[in-house]
């Protein structure tokens, strides 16, 4: 089935003063998941030009937003998805675990999976000036 992306999807506050000007946030979020894909596709295909072959489901773009009775569905499903899902990728960013559904979706992938299923990735969010 793929592995579920989870993010925040808002852009976190001072990012253009922590990163800069000419980092966008959904840039830098879709090259993070491209450079795993191709770390999967190593994994799984021994070639990381298999890249194409890993699958993510991510929230943003596989709830249809047709009509609100499909989002309410797609909602009330994600608990299985999550749970058929073959792994965990964490865009962590530093507002990530202040967001309440980032941390329902850690929290319902660990019911059904062990925590080694969770890819952590941290360090496009990383600056200096981004620690406490």
């Amino acid at each position: 089935p793929g592995r579920w992306g989870s993010h925040s999807w808002s852009v976190p506050e001072r990012w253009a003063e922590l990163m800069g000007d000419s980092c966008n946030y959904a840039d830098v979020k879709a090259t993070e998941l491209c450079i795993i894909a191709k770390d999967l596709a190593l994994d799984f295909f021994g070639d990381h030009e298999q890249w194409q072959k890993v699958e993510f489901w991510i929230d943003k773009c596989c709830i249809g937003q047709e009509s609100p009775e499909l989002v309410e569905l797609s909602v009330l499903l994600i608990e299985e998805f999550l749970q058929l899902s073959d792994g965990l990728v964490v865009l962590l960013n530093w507002t990530y675990l202040t967001r309440l559904w980032c941390v329902y979706e850690w929290a319902c992938f660990l019911a059904y999976h062990d925590p080694s299923d969770i890819i952590v990735c941290a360090e496009p969010f990383y600056r200096k000036a981004t620690e406490p």
